[in-house]
């Protein structure tokens, strides 16, 4: 689940999908309870578990820590 706040519930959120295949292990740990920049593509429609989501940010290539 990433979304714009803590609190913030699947409906207001994307689904963070897996790591793309081109993507260096390190350059993409999940972290959680922090604020963070992720990049990857941006699939809209239904998306995450059950198509809950709005959407879901897919073959991610990066995550770091917001500054």
């Amino acid at each position: 689940n990433f979304g714009p706040t803590e609190k913030a519930g699947y409906k207001e959120s994307v689904w963070l999908g897996n790591a793309s295949t081109f993507a260096k292990p390190s350059n993409v740990q999940y972290p959680n309870d922090t604020n963070m920049i992720a990049e990857g593509t941006f699939n809209a429609g239904p998306g995450g578990h059950m198509g809950l989501w709005p959407g879901s940010l897919d073959r991610v290539t990066n995550i770091a820590k917001a500054p």
